[in-house]
């Protein structure tokens, strides 16, 4: 599901752990199309035998939890780990928020099974 309207700008800083997941939350339901995957994780996705419905399950549900707060990049985005569930597999999924204090978008980073 996606609307036209873009989603509101985030203006905190430094970017706390509930601010960002309350950012990646309404991207992934109200702005999908403003989340990419990337290539690194498409190559995990198939190695490890993860979807796409698996990272946006994750990204999705408010019961994802994110351990430690975001890490600010030299490029100004900030990286952001979530652990959720999804088809009964614990799955993390890192994603880089960017332009989050003027265009908020997402760039996932890597994906992999939390085995532990």
């Amino acid at each position: 599901m996606s609307n036209d309207q873009k989603p509101d700008p985030i203006l905190e800083f430094p970017l706390r752990m509930g601010t960002a997941k309350k950012a990646i939350h309404d991207l992934a339901i109200n702005h999908e199309h403003r989340i990419r995957i990337g290539a690194h994780t498409r190559q995990r996705m198939k190695e490890r035998d993860i979807s796409i419905r698996d990272i946006f399950n994750v990204l999705r549900s408010q019961h994802s939890i994110m351990r430690e707060e975001p890490a600010r990049q030299p490029s100004g985005d900030y990286i952001c780990a979530l652990d959720g569930v999804s088809a009964g597999e614990k799955i993390t999924v890192v994603i880089a928020l960017k332009n989050f204090d003027h265009d908020p978008r997402a760039l996932t980073v890597t994906v992999y099974v939390n085995n532990v």
